[in-house]
């Protein structure tokens, strides 16, 4: 080896942003480029990050800089799920492999690069602690994607593992959990913490596609509408990269919802139970939810200022003897017409006591409560749609004087929304139907047509 070659290859080795620039030809964000330098100059980066700006790439970028710079390195990475491990970081670390200036080689197999014996990179999902066992090198790097789902007993496994003064472990993801072990590595001081604001994205600095595939101004301004606001969990998360400021009196935690939508597929065949939150004109919407086997909540279906009776034709299309409605107001005209029309339906008035009376103050708050727990058990899967996140993740409780659970009132949850969580309230409807209003689930038998759409919100 020659002189010359010896120096590139310990500059490449020093300066990851050398790699970056002349192995892969990428040209980072600012925020990439300070990620970069804090695995550079620290064994410990936790990198809290919105959505769009470029995470999973810079993370592969770091994956083949380690492993291709130290002959006998292993690199580890892992995930909550194997769908992300293998359909996230490791496409990107493919991508990256193929199109890179500068030749890798070595034998890639789906999860695995390997560079040489004993000289490797690969992916894991798993909860069992002990496959982290007998990975030791003169250099290991752990990199955790999506890092707020990893279990506390993989983050120790990992720990034990990156242990080496030039070890790395690098931790990066959505800050959605204010409970999991990725905050609290960021809170604890031994971590060098990079926040990834997407409001800082050139795309959005520079307010043109400087990026492709980034954040713009509109998807911005859309996040901004859909979330209720800066101030909201979902845009401290999602954007700013930022931790929830998730009260004790909030109703359904971000964590629950995330976790909802993680096990969502698109469901098919006939719903199982529906519920409709009924408007008219104005600003709020007339929201259908249908429930399907299995506890998959089909994409919503929304109208503006629909009339009743085609409301109620929406209701009896979709042939579910399990259907419930917001009787309050307009509602009364939907159940109206499906009750002239011989059609099962169940009026709810939200303002009416609860069937438990001790424990709620009233049916909304009774019904809500239900939603709750079935997400909570995970008898819910959610579908990607950033409304019905902040409409369920905006809602706070309290107590009354008699020790009641009670909801805040609407009027509050509107003003901090700017709007009213009508599909909140259709799903938490839909829920109490599907739920105990099994008996009525027997299927109508009109000729089955899907009301709703893909469901590809994001």
């Amino acid at each position: 080896m020659t002189p010359d070659v010896e120096a590139a290859g310990r500059l490449l080795q020093a300066d990851p942003l050398v790699f970056f620039r002349t192995v892969l030809g990428a040209t980072l964000t600012p925020d990439q480029v300070r990620v970069v330098e804090s695995v550079r100059d620290n064994r410990r980066t936790a990198a809290p990050a919105g959505h769009s700006v470029g995470k999973s790439f810079v993370a592969a970028g770091l994956v083949l800089w380690y492993l291709v710079t130290r002959p006998g390195a292993k690199v580890v990475t892992t995930a909550p799920t194997w769908r992300q491990v293998e359909e996230v970081l490791w496409r990107e670390i493919a991508r990256a492999h193929s199109t890179a200036l500068v030749r890798i080689g070595g034998k890639l197999l789906g999860t695995q690069l390997e560079l040489g014996p004993n000289w490797f990179a690969m992916g894991l999902s798993t909860d069992d602690p002990t496959r982290f066992q007998g990975i030791h090198a003169p250099h290991v790097m752990m990199v955790f994607d999506e890092a707020t789902g990893v279990a506390h007993e993989i983050w120790d496994a990992a720990e034990s593992i990156a242990v080496g003064p030039f070890d790395r472990f690098v931790a990066i993801g959505n800050p959605t959990d204010p409970t999991s072990r990725f905050k609290a590595v960021c809170e604890s001081g031994k971590w060098n913490v990079v926040e990834i604001n997407a409001e800082n994205h050139p795309n959005i600095v520079e307010g043109r596609v400087v990026v492709p595939g980034g954040p713009t101004r509109d998807w911005i301004a859309e996040r901004l509408e859909d979330y209720g606001g800066r101030d909201s969990n979902l845009y401290r998360a999602r954007v700013l990269g930022k931790w929830p400021e998730q009260g004790d009196d909030a109703l359904i935690s971000m964590r629950d919802v995330e976790a909802a939508a993680e096990r969502w597929v698109l469901p098919t065949g006939p719903p199982r139970g529906t519920g409709t939150d009924v408007a008219r004109f104005g600003s709020d919407e007339t929201v259908l939810v249908a429930i399907h086997e299995g506890g998959f909540v089909a994409p919503a279906v929304v109208r503006r200022g629909q009339d009743t009776m085609a409301t109620a034709g929406l209701i009896k299309s979709l042939g579910c003897r399990a259907n419930a409605v917001d009787d309050t107001g307009l509602g009364g005209g939907v159940t109206d017409r499906l009750n002239e029309q011989g059609f099962p339906v169940l009026p709810v008035n939200f303002g009416e006591s609860a069937q438990d009376k001790d424990r709620f103050v009233n049916r909304r708050t009774e019904l809500w409560w239900n939603l709750r727990e079935a997400i909570r058990a995970g008898r819910l899967k959610l579908p990607a749609d950033p409304q019905l996140h902040a409409d369920l993740t905006n809602v706070k409780y309290g107590m009354d004087s008699a020790g009641r659970i009670k909801l805040e009132p609407k009027d509050a949850i509107k003003k901090r929304l700017g709007r009213s969580p009508d599909r909140g309230d259709a799903l938490a409807l839909a829920t109490w139907v599907f739920e105990e209003g099994q008996g009525l689930t027997e299927i109508y038998q009109p000729t089955y047509e899907p009301a709703f759409g893909t469901g590809d919100f994001r």
